[in-house]
């Protein structure tokens, strides 16, 4: 699968986990984080890249991390094929 193919179906994924959300305001999170998925996976496609590669700071990556950590689902389960 492609890399964009890959964020499209990330993108579908927690639109459905931010359809299934109660609270507003973690809903509107899930559903930004699907819409970040979206613009990558176009960028990806004017782009022509073929893999992902990650350019973010170690303070940033650790800031992430910690947030990730406070979800549900780990970035693994998400990168799943």
């Amino acid at each position: 699968m492609t890399p964009a193919g890959k964020c499209r179906r990330l993108a579908t994924m927690l639109g459905a986990k931010a359809e299934l959300e109660r609270d507003p305001e973690i809903r509107a999170e899930w559903q930004y984080i699907a819409r970040g998925y979206l613009n990558l996976a176009n960028q990806f496609e004017r782009n022509g890249c073929k893999e992902i590669r990650c350019g973010i700071s170690p303070k940033k990556r650790r800031n992430r991390t910690l947030q990730l950590r406070k979800c549900a689902m780990t970035p693994k389960q998400l990168m799943k094929d």
